[in-house]
């Protein structure tokens, strides 16, 4: 489960990439859309290299947050991301995000 302070987060900026550990928040703000930046490049750039260092030391696979921008595309077509998890259209079925020993 997501915490409510990450939800927070991410709305309280109109959209974001967000990182949050206890206290620690690291944000990439995305006024427009959710999507897009009105920083310059440079300040995008070194903000989502830290988010994205932040996100590994969680363990987190390679390049998330450009993982999760492709699943809501409609050309990937078995694969969707809901409001509940992902989602397997193939078999009609959600997805578990994490395997339990």
């Amino acid at each position: 489960m997501i915490p409510p302070f990450t939800i927070r987060t991410v709305a309280s900026h109109n959209g974001a990439m967000a990182v949050v550990t206890g206290e620690a928040k690291t944000v990439l703000p995305l006024p427009y859309g959710g999507i897009m930046s009105d920083a310059p490049y440079p300040e995008v750039n070194d903000r989502l290299r830290q988010i994205e260092r932040e996100a590994a030391s969680l363990g987190a696979i390679e390049d998330p947050f450009m993982y999760l921008s492709f699943l809501a595309l409609t050309v990937i077509p078995e694969l969707r991301l809901t409001e509940r998890g992902l989602f397997d259209q193939r078999i009609f079925s959600d997805i578990d995000l994490f395997l339990i020993d």
